[in-house]
């Protein structure tokens, strides 16, 4: 599907052709890929925030908010957007659960924001956790990691 839209000038009509992205339902996409880069370094938009990646890992408690990620990425961004917004670390950590379909049914998403009171790392099939890089071995990994 196209939009297109025309802008007259005082010489000439300018086109513009939009492709809109047909975002799909939850509940209609049976699994996502939550598989974590093979560096375990994952970097947000505009390289603000980085965390350290663990497949097949949950972690519980600490919930700050849920929403519905059609990919890992998606599902860090959020938090990092929710860092930026309050000035503050607020979410440290994500989980993010591959079964989209059977989440959004059981639980309404399928990507966690987590904040302090968040547990260890325990393991979980389908569930990927990512972890805000504050600790010195993590930043080792990110120095590694960032080619600048």
């Amino acid at each position: 599907m196209s939009k297109t839209s025309t802008s007259p000038s005082s010489t000439s009509t300018v086109t513009t052709t939009a492709t809109v992205y047909p975002t799909p339902v939850a509940s209609s996409v049976e699994l996502v890929d939550n598989t974590c880069p093979s560096d375990t370094i994952l970097t947000t938009w505009g390289n603000a925030q980085w965390y350290r990646c663990y497949t097949a890992s949950d972690m519980p408690n600490g919930d700050l908010t849920a929403i519905q990620a059609f990919s890992l990425k998606t599902c860090v961004d959020a938090c990092t957007v929710m860092n930026t917004m309050s000035g503050k670390k607020t979410c440290i950590a994500i989980s993010m659960d591959a079964r989209m379909s059977r989440m959004y049914e059981l639980r309404g998403a399928n990507c966690w924001l987590k904040g302090n009171g968040t547990g260890p790392v325990q393991k979980t099939e389908s569930i990927t956790v990512a972890r805000l890089c504050v600790d010195p071995d993590c930043n080792e990994l990110v120095a590694k990691a960032d080619p600048n």
